[in-house]
């Protein structure tokens, strides 16, 4: 089969069976010339490590988004940082993600995640993503910023809007202009009321943080404040149902924790590496450079292809099985690598372990609803899905 004028960009292209495209841009096209957006594609694992690791050659400052102009779309946060600048607002902004703090909010993200499963443990059916695996993270969010419960709703409600924008300018609509917009004024008034009366929410330890001097602005803060939300709650929901969704594809893998459920740790690992909900990140050329016999441009970009690159066969025996007992020498790369690696990673581990450990252990029968199929979100950012229906026994 033959890929040579996909559009990478499509919407449709990696959603419900990408790999034949993924398998053959690792062994025919490792570096892709995408045609229809002109924007280079690396899909092997050691060329994403590579790019991830060189931000001398591959930089972020001009933008992560294939084609969208930091000039015309200003996002100030970290991600859209090198050097200096990024070390400085990353160790800011990492304040609020200690070590000793995610270990202090387990207790919390369990209470949060016996609740949602109380609320449906009678129903003996839901939509997994609905009521579960899409309220967790934002509801978990929502503590770190000191929102309310109708708050999360609400910004919840935005984010799964203007989310999409990372699709590319192509896909942009008046929906999710307005959708960011509306979070902007939250947010400004948000950090009037947290100058009036500053608490020990993540905002307020962001507003009071310093380093040699030097404090996050507000606009800072704002972008940040979205990246959070967006890498926060959209990723790690799609990690969580399309984890459900190969455990109940799997019984007798789900049976070994049900079993041994001192093997969970291990198992979020594979559902981390086998989800990779971030579909690509993008980079700018600073200087020419050659890869596999192709000369990129300075200037140009390339994106970097983590579900394709989480299939690699030269770094993963039989790399399509979904294995919970997969030995990691070297790591998925569903986080990103280097500088700019996920800086909630351990947070996001956090929450699937727990959702597995409570599922697991109360509703142990969870299947996939013979009657709804489960459905994939169409969009090129993320992949995920949008509706995962399941029956269990009631409780």
């Amino acid at each position: 089969m033959s890929f040579h004028d996909v559009d990478l960009l499509d919407l449709n292209i990696h959603i419900d069976n990408p790999e034949p495209l993924y398998a053959w841009l690792r062994e025919e096209e490792p570096l892709f010339w995408d045609q229809h957006n002109e924007v280079w594609a690396a899909s092997r694992y050691e060329d994403v490590i590579f790019i991830s690791r060189n931000t001398d050659i591959f930089c972020s400052k001009y933008g992560v988004v294939p084609n969208i102009d930091l000039d015309t779309w200003p996002d100030d946060a970290m991600i859209n940082k090198d050097g200096r600048d990024h070390t400085v607002q990353r160790a800011l902004v990492s304040k609020g993600f200690s070590p000793r703090n995610i270990r202090e909010m387990e207790v919390r993200v369990r209470e949060l995640t016996v609740e949602l499963i109380d609320k449906i443990a009678g129903e003996g059916s839901c939509d997994v993503v609905s009521a579960l695996a899409r309220p967790l993270p934002m509801l978990v969010m929502g503590d770190m910023l000191g929102y309310t419960r109708d708050t999360s709703d609400m910004v919840l409600d935005w984010t799964d809007t203007y989310v999409a924008g990372g699709n590319g300018p192509q896909h942009l609509t008046d929906d999710i202009v307005m959708a960011f917009g509306s979070f902007v004024m939250f947010h400004e008034e948000l950090m009037e009321s947290r100058r009036e009366n500053p608490g020990d929410d993540l905002l307020s330890t962001w507003m009071k943080a310093e380093i040699n001097g030097e404090r996050l602005t507000d606009e800072k803060i704002m972008y940040e404040h979205n990246l959070l939300l967006v890498g926060g709650s959209e990723t790690t929901r799609h990690t969580i149902s399309g984890g459900l969704l190969q455990l109940m594809r799997h019984p007798e893998q789900r049976q070994h924790l049900i079993d041994h459920p001192e093997a969970i740790p291990n198992a979020v690992e594979e559902i981390i590496r086998w989800t990779t909900p971030f579909i690509r990140m993008a980079r700018h050329l600073t200087r020419d450079h050659e890869m596999h016999g192709k000369v990129m441009k300075a200037g140009q970009q390339v994106m970097m292809l983590y579900p394709s690159a989480n299939r690699d066969p030269r770094i993963w025996d039989r790399p399509q099985e979904f294995d919970i007992t997969r030995s990691f020498s070297k790591p998925a790369l569903s986080f990103g690598f280097g500088k700019h690696y996920c800086l909630g990673a351990a947070l996001a581990r956090m929450e699937i372990k727990v959702m597995l450990e409570e599922l697991l252990k109360r509703l142990p029968d969870m299947a996939e609803s013979p009657e709804q199929p489960s459905a994939f979100k169409p969009g090129c950012f993320l992949r995920g899905l949008e509706s995962l229906p399941v029956v269990f026994t009631a409780r």
